[in-house]
């Protein structure tokens, strides 16, 4: 997955040598308004484009601040108190799959 940074980001110090660059971005924890690089902590508003997004269709937990395919989903995940901190990844944005769960309309826009 890579993201490019906005030429305009430059001027925030610790972007400064990555505007305007493709950059890789580390996929252990994906979040869906920040990316983690090598070398800074990239917000959304200074991304200008994203190659072979891998969140695209994963689901966030909040509560645990983890995510998952839908296979992987854990039980606890569907308890009346969790299902409102889900969402499931989409690209550029994330929808909130709450009350989706149970009409099983996960992917739909």
């Amino acid at each position: 997955m890579k993201i490019k940074i906005k030429q305009t980001s430059g001027w925030k110090y610790h972007l400064k040598d990555i505007a305007g660059k493709w950059v890789n971005v580390e996929t252990d924890y994906l979040f869906p308004d920040q990316f983690n690089t090598e070398t800074a902590r990239v917000m959304m508003i200074d991304v200008d484009g994203i190659k072979d997004d891998v969140r695209v269709g994963r689901i966030m937990d909040r509560w645990a601040n983890k995510n998952y395919a839908l296979s992987e989903l854990p039980a606890e995940c569907f308890s009346e108190d969790r299902r409102p901190f889900l969402f499931v990844f989409t690209k550029f944005k994330r929808k909130e799959i709450y009350p989706a769960l149970d009409e099983k309309r996960l992917f739909k826009n």
